[in-house]
């Protein structure tokens, strides 16, 4: 398996083009949640360029090393945030098999969220 090292200018430069391309989108999240611990720095960069207060987090295992994954996501440390009435961005900085970002959305799902 390749992996790609990224500088943090080029992160940074990823997250102003996920940015525009969400503005693009017509979403105005009003609360960001960063999948732990990978997802802090996306998280925390698309709070900066979208104007959005409160990063909140959750922790979801599945990687048990690098490449290597469990046979499915656990969400070890659940979210710190209320999420009813609110527009919820997910952060992450890995979308591989998408397992993990599927463990969050029915983590969140059903909790009075305006949009997910």
């Amino acid at each position: 398996m390749r992996f790609l090292h990224l500088s943090w200018e080029e992160v940074q430069g990823l997250c102003e083009r996920l940015a525009e391309r969400i503005r693009e989108a017509g979403c105005s999240p009003d609360l960001v949640v960063a999948v732990s611990r990978g997802g802090f720095p996306v998280g925390r960069i698309l709070c900066d360029l979208l104007g959005v207060e409160e990063l909140a987090s959750v922790q979801v295992r599945y990687y048990l090393g690098p490449g290597e994954t469990g046979r499915k996501p656990e969400v070890v440390h659940p979210l710190n945030a209320e999420v009813r009435g609110r527009r919820v961005l997910v952060a992450d900085d890995v979308a591989d098999t998408g397992h993990s970002l599927a463990a969050v959305r029915e983590l969140l799902s059903g909790r009075g969220e305006k949009e997910l």
